[in-house]
């Protein structure tokens, strides 16, 4: 087969693990080239988008996230991962999918300092299935 190619699971419905005041961030599909974390049920509450632009991948945060793990002795940076784990589905050439479920993460830091539109690249590296 031809190398993969990637894009959105536009089956994935549920929760990221990430909250906001308490409230679950759920995934919202938007369309092929969009996904957003979402306060509850609520699409016009958007909390983060990845989106995509020809082969390229961009996570933004547009809002805040509940502090996750405190990362130094200060009390200034809290660090929260967000998985990607069912978030791409990897399609062969001949139309054979499967859902990316592991090894995909983002690490949110955030420092308390004024808030700030923060985006990061998305980079894939798809090594070939081992058989045995």
């Amino acid at each position: 087969d031809s190398p993969a190619t990637i894009s959105l699971n536009a089956a994935l419905a549920s929760a990221t693990g990430l909250k906001q005041g308490g409230t679950d961030i759920n995934w919202h599909w938007v369309s092929a080239t969009q996904i957003d974390g979402i306060v509850g049920a609520d699409p016009s509450k958007v909390v983060f988008s990845i989106t995509q632009s020809g082969a390229n991948w961009t996570f933004t945060l547009k809002d805040n996230i509940d502090h996750g793990t405190l990362v130094d002795d200060n009390g200034d940076n809290y660090d929260a991962t967000l998985s990607l784990a069912g978030v791409f589905v990897a399609t062969d050439s001949d139309g054979d999918k499967v859902t990316i479920d592991a090894g995909i993460s983002i690490d949110i830091l955030s420092i308390l300092t004024p808030p700030r539109l923060q985006s990061w690249a998305l980079s894939f590296w798809l090594l070939p299935a081992r058989r045995t």
